[in-house]
C-alpha cells in the first residue's frame, strides 16, 4: 500500500486500504490497534486524494471505536486526532482545529516537554491556522520560534528543521514577500542536498517551490529550468501520475505560457490532464480544467483547428456526464461559438 501511496496511485492504495481495514475489523475487532492503524492510513489516502469529508468520517468513527477501550491521550489514538484536525484545518473549519490541536499540545508538553519533535509538530500545525486565520505577524513569529528550536536541538540540517525552514518560506511567499521566501527557499534547498540528496522529497519540494517564488518575480530563465529538473525527478522516483509530479508540470506549463512559448505549455498540461484522468477519473474538474487550458495554449500557438478539436471533444465527453445548465457546458459552447465564428465555420 506505501508503495502504491507513495507513487500516486491513490485510487487504487485506498481501495486495498478499504479491503485491509475491513479484514482487520473483521478478524481482530473494531478496537484492535491493527484496525486503527489500517483506518487512519485509510484516512491519509483519502486527503491525500481529496476525499476530505469521506477522511473526516473515517477518522471520527475510529477515534469512536478507539474509545471503547483506548484513552484520549494514546499515541495511536493522538495521531488518529491530529490527522482529523489537519483535515478540519484545510476544510476551514478552523476553530475545532485549532481546539483539538492545542488539546494535543498539552498532552504532549505535560508527557515530552517543549521541545519534542512531535510537540513541535503540533505547534507549527498551530502556526499554519495563524497563518489560515490571517494573523501572518503572529504565525510568522510562531513559525521562526519552532525554526529556532528545531535548529538548536535537532541541529540545522535535521529533516525536520529544513521541513520547518520550508515552510517559513512559503508563509513569506503567500505573503507576497518573494525576495524573501526566495533566500529562505535557497538556503533550505543547499542544506536539503547535502544532507537529503538531491532526489529527497524535501529537496525537490524546496526546489519546487524556489522556482515559484522565482516565477512570481518574473525570472523565467532560472524558474523554468528549475521546474524540469523537479518534473524529471519526480518523474523518475514517484512516477509520472504522482500528485506532487503533476502539480510541477502544472506549474511548468504555466511559466512557459508566461514566457510565450503557448505550444510548449499545451504539450504539458496534455500531460497533466492524461495524469489526472488516470488518478482521478476522466470526468474529475482537474481534467476539464486541463484540457480547456490547453486549448487555449493551442490557440494562443497559432493551431486553432487543434484547439477547435478539443474544446470540441471536451463539450462532447461534458455533454455525457453533466447535467444541461451546468458552466462547464456553457462556458464550452460560448468559446466554440466565438472559434468557430473567428475561423468561419458554422
Amino acid at each position: 500500500m506505501a508503495v502504491l501511496h507513495a507513487r500516486g496511485r491513490l485510487r487504487e492504495a485506498i481501495r486495498q486500504l478499504r479491503e485491509i481495514a475491513d479484514q482487520e475489523r473483521q478478524k481482530s475487532g473494531p478496537t484492535h490497534p491493527d484496525t486503527i492503524t489500517a483506518r487512519n492510513s485509510l484516512g491519509v489516502a483519502l486527503k491525500d486524494f481529496g476525499s476530505l469529508d469521506e477522511a473526516a468520517s473515517v477518522y471520527r468513527e475510529a477515534l469512536r471505536d478507539a474509545a471503547c477501550k483506548h484513552s484520549d491521550d494514546q499515541p495511536l489514538v493522538l495521531t488518529l486526532r491530529h490527522n482529523l484536525a489537519v483535515v478540519m484545518r484545510i476544510q476551514g473549519n478552523l476553530d475545532a482545529a485549532e481546539r483539538e490541536h492545542s488539546a494535543i499540545l498539552q498532552i504532549q508538553e505535560r508527557r515530552h516537554g517543549l521541545e519534542h519533535p512531535e510537540t513541535l509538530t503540533t505547534r507549527l500545525s498551530l502556526a499554519r491556522i495563524l497563518d489560515d486565520r490571517g494573523f501572518a505577524t503572529e504565525a510568522e513569529a510562531a513559525f521562526r520560534e519552532v525554526l529556532s528550536v528545531c535548529a538548536r536541538v535537532m541541529g540545522p540540517d535535521h529533516p525536520r528543521t529544513l521541513s520547518v525552514q520550508g515552510n517559513l518560506a512559503y508563509l513569506l511567499a503567500d505573503q507576497e514577500r518573494f525576495p524573501e521566501a526566495e533566500t529562505e527557499y535557497r538556503d533550505a534547498l543547499s542544506a536539503c542536498r547535502k544532507a537529503l540528496g538531491v532526489d529527497h522529497p524535501e529537496t525537490l519540494t524546496n526546489n519546487h517551490n524556489l522556482a515559484m517564488a522565482l516565477g512570481n518575480q518574473g525570472k523565467l530563465t532560472e524558474a523554468i529550468p528549475r521546474f524540469r529538473d523537479v518534473v524529471e525527478r519526480r518523474d523518475r522516483t514517484l512516477g509520472p501520475d504522482h500528485p506532487e509530479t503533476l502539480l510541477a508540470r502544472k506549474n511548468l506549463g504555466e511559466s512557459l505560457s508566461r514566457a510565450g512559448q503557448p505550444a510548449e505549455s499545451a504539450e504539458e498540461f496534455k500531460e497533466v490532464a492524461a495524469g489526472w484522468a488516470r488518478t482521478r477519473g476522466a470526468d474529475h474538474d482537474s481534467v476539464w480544467d486541463a484540457r480547456y487550458r490547453r486549448a487555449q495554449l493551442l490557440w494562443e500557438a497559432g493551431q486553432p483547428r487543434a484547439a477547435q478539436e478539443e474544446l470540441e471533444a471536451l463539450l462532447d465527453r461534458t455533454l455525457e456526464v453533466r447535467p444541461n445548465g451546468d458552466p462547464h457546458i456553457t462556458t464550452l459552447q460560448r468559446v466554440l461559438m466565438a472559434v468557430r465564428a473567428d475561423d468561419g465555420d458554422s
